[in-house]
C-alpha cells in the first residue's frame, strides 16, 4: 500500500516541479570509496525545504538514530558509521541531481543512506556509478534498479487489484462504495487500481471521480452523488488537506456514518490537529503499527526499540512513516554491511543484500525477498488495518497473534478474500 502514498506525493510534485531526463556517465569513482580503517562515510538526500518539507525531513532523523545506536556498540566490523553530509535538495530536480553528484565525487561518501524526495531525478547518476543507494520507495525511479533499496522493496504498480482495500470494505459491510482522485494521473491510477481491486472481489462501485482539481474548495456535487448511491464506504487518493475536506463535507450532509478509508494521515501530529474529522477512519500499513508495542508488550521489540531509540536522540519528534523508512534503510544498509566482515565494497554490499530473501527490518515488516523485490510485486500482500478510535490508532482485522493480516500472491483464480495463515516471519507471528 505504500503506492497509494507514493500516488499522492507524486501528484504534489508534478504540480510543483519539472522534470528532467538528464543521463550521467560513470565516474569511474572506486568501488571501496568511503571506506577507512576505521569508519564507512555515508550521505543522504532529502527535500528539507521547499513546498513539501515536512513529509521528507524526518528520514535522516531515523537514518541518524539508527546509526548512533550501531555505533554506541561498536559500529559494525570495528568501524564506525559517520552520516557526513545530510543534502537539502529543497524539491528541486536539478538540484536534486547536483546534490548526488556532489555525494559521490565531493563528499566521496561509500552509500546513499536515506533519499526521501518526490524529485528523484539524481537517480540516474547514481545508478550509473553503481552506487548502494537506500530511501523512500515512492518514485518509479527506484524500479529494476539493483543497486536501489527502498524500505519494504524496491517496486510499484498502483493497478494491481491488492485483496486489502476490497477486504476492508468487506469487514465493514460495504454495500456500494465511492472512490474519489484528483485529475493528475498519479492519483487517478491510485483510484483505478482501488476500481480494480472492488471489482476482483465483487463489491459494487456506486461512484468513481477521478477528476477532482486539486485544492478543490467544495464536494458538494460528489457527496450529493454519493448519497443517491446509497454509499456506506469510501475510499480517496487524495492529500490530508483533501481527506479533511471529504470528511468535513460527509458530516454537513448528515452522511457521517460512511467509513472512510484515507491513504495518509496515519501520523501522531494529523490525529492530535483533526481528532473528531477522523474518529473511525481507517488506514493500512505494511509496517508495525507504532501503538502496537504499548498494546502488546513484547511482542515486536523491533518496534519498541525504534520508538526507544529516536525518542532517545528526538524527543520533539512524534513517530512518523518518513522516519520509520529511514531507520529501515539505515537497517537494511548495516544488516549488509556485517554479512561482509572487514572487506567492504560497494559491490558486495549490494550483491549481499540482494541474496536476502526474508528481509523483516528486525521484525518491523512481513518479510521482503530482495531477489525478486527490484521488479515484482511480492511474494506477500500483507498489511495491518488500522483505525482511529477515540483520536488514538487502534490496530484491527489482524491475525491472531499479530496485528498483521496476508492474503496470497499472485491471487488465485476465482480470487478470494480469505486470509492466509501467517507466514513465517512475519512479525507478532
Amino acid at each position: 500500500m505504500t503506492g497509494i502514498l507514493a500516488a499522492l506525493i507524486l501528484v504534489l510534485a508534478l504540480l510543483l516541479t519539472a522534470c528532467t531526463n538528464s543521463v550521467a556517465a560513470g565516474s569511474g569513482t572506486s568501488n571501496s570509496e568511503g571506506v577507512s580503517a576505521h569508519q564507512i562515510v555515508v550521505g543522504g538526500i532529502a527535500a528539507k525545504t521547499g513546498p513539501l518539507a515536512s513529509e521528507f525531513g524526518p528520514v535522516f532523523d531515523g537514518v541518524q538514530a539508527y546509526f548512533n545506536m550501531v555505533n554506541a556498540h561498536g559500529g559494525v566490523n570495528g568501524r564506525k558509521l559517520v552520516y557526513a553530509a545530510k543534502l537539502d535538495d529543497a524539491t528541486d530536480p536539478a538540484q536534486d541531481t547536483a546534490d548526488a553528484r556532489r555525494l559521490v565525487e565531493q563528499d566521496h561518501v561509500f552509500a546513499v543512506v536515506g533519499v526521501a524526495t518526490p524529485t528523484f531525478s539524481g537517480a540516474t547518476y547514481l545508478a550509473a556509478n553503481k552506487i548502494p543507494t537506500f530511501g523512500y520507495l515512492i518514485n518509479t525511479q527506484w524500479f529494476n534498479q539493483p543497486t536501489f533499496f527502498g524500505q519494504d522493496g524496491s517496486y510499484l504498480d498502483l493497478l494491481h487489484p491488492g485483496p486489502e482495500i476490497a477486504y476492508l470494505a468487506h469487514k465493514v459491510g460495504a454495500r456500494s462504495v465511492a472512490v474519489l482522485a484528483y485529475s493528475q494521473a498519479q492519483s487517478a491510477q491510485c483510484a483505478q487500481g482501488f476500481v480494480n481491486s472492488f471489482h476482483e472481489f465483487g463489491i459494487h462501485v456506486g461512484l468513481l471521480d477521478a477528476s477532482i482539481p486539486f485544492g478543490v474548495t467544495s464536494l458538494s456535487t460528489d457527496i450529493q452523488r454519493m448519497k443517491a448511491k446509497g454509499v456506506t464506504f469510501l475510499a480517496t487518493c487524495m492529500d490530508l488537506s483533501g481527506n479533511v475536506l471529504v470528511a468535513t463535507a460527509l458530516r454537513q450532509a448528515g452522511m457521517g456514518n460512511v467509513k472512510q478509508f484515507w491513504p495518509n494521515g496515519y501520523s501522531e501530529s494529523a490525529v492530535r490537529t483533526y481528532p473528531g474529522l477522523m474518529q473511525g477512519v481507517y488506514f493500512l500499513s505494511t509496517f508495525v503499527p507504532f501503538e502496537a508495542p504499548a498494546l502488546y508488550p513484547g511482542r515486536y521489540p523491533g518496534m519498541a526499540r525504534f520508538l526507544e531509540v529516536t525518542h532517545q536522540y528526538f524527543p520533539s519528534e512524534l513517530p512518523n512513516e518518513v522516519e520509520l523508512a529511514g531507520w529501515l534503510n539505515a537497517q537494511l544498509f548495516v544488516k549488509g554491511l556485517r554479512a561482509l566482515g572487514r572487506n567492504v565494497t560497494r559491490s558486495r554490499l549490494v550483491n549481499a543484500i540482494n541474496q536476502m530473501t526474508h528481509w523483516t527490518g528486525g521484525g518491523m515488516q512481513p518479510p521482503v525477498d530482495w531477489k525478486v523485490a527490484h521488479r515484482e510485486q511480492g511474494p506477500l500482500d500483507c498489511s495491518a488495518f488500522i483505525q482511529v478510535r477515540n483520536g488514538r490508532f487502534v490496530p484491527v482485522f489482524g491475525t491472531a497473534p499479530s496485528v498483521f493480516r496476508c492474503f496470497p500472491y499472485p491471487q488465485p483464480k476465482p480470487p478470494t478474500l480469505q486470509a492466509i495463515p501467517l507466514p513465517t516471519g512475519v512479525p507478532g507471528a
